[in-house]
Formats: structure tokens, sequence, C-alpha cells
């Protein structure tokens, strides 16, 4: 299994993802898999994204992309719109943050899908 190769101090394969803890199901949030993320995404940048997010730096993102180009193992861009607490853009910013740490609050509705009952 690639994480006992991990803790025994073997690098993993190039591009090979470390699994999070599984999210809770009396958590509102889930841990994301940044090949799941897309445009639309609410997502919560914390502490666990980078300590310059940590306390009340933590900030909510309306996600616009996830650049492509290749970074350190674990980390990623996004692009994306801050939201205030009325849920309004107040800012657009690029950030680099350690994809682990992600939480979507809110996924993108599905194109295509009706949202009325």
């Amino acid at each position: 299994m690639e994480l006992d190769a991990v803790a025994q101090g073997v690098p993993l394969r190039r591009g090979a993802a470390l699994p999070g803890p599984p999210p809770h199901s009396d958590q509102p949030w889930a841990l994301a898999d940044v090949t799941e993320l897309k445009p639309g995404d609410l997502l919560l940048i914390g502490a666990a994204c980078s300590v310059q997010f940590s306390g009340d730096r933590e900030l909510r993102l309306r996600l616009v992309s996830v650049d492509a180009r290749p970074t350190y193992h674990g980390w990623v861009w996004l692009a994306g719109y801050v939201l205030d607490a009325k849920g309004l853009a107040v800012d657009k910013r690029e950030l680099y943050v350690q994809r682990a740490g992600l939480r979507v609050l809110r996924a993108a509705p599905v194109p295509g899908r009706s949202v009325r009952a």
C-alpha cells in the first residue's frame, strides 16, 4: 500500500495523491478531491490549506478555475471570488493551497438538472 511506503520514507510515484481523512456524516462539508473541483463550487479556505489562512483570515471562495500547471505535490493554484458574510463577491483572488485542506461547503449545481422539486 502507498501509505506504508510513505511511512517507511519511500517516495510515492509522481502524481499519486495522499488520501485525506474521510468526511464524517455530522460535518456540513467534505474534504475536496482536486479532480472533483469545478467552477461554481463554494470552498472554505482555512488553516488546513495554508497557515496564511488561519484564524480570522479564513475565507469562503466561489471557485472559478483550477490551474492545471504542475506544482509541488499536494498543492494547487485556485482562482475565484472571495465572498462576504452575505454571500456577495468582494474580491477576486488566486490562491496557492494544500488540496488536502480544502473543504467544499456547497458543490456547483449540475448543468441540465432542474433544481425545482
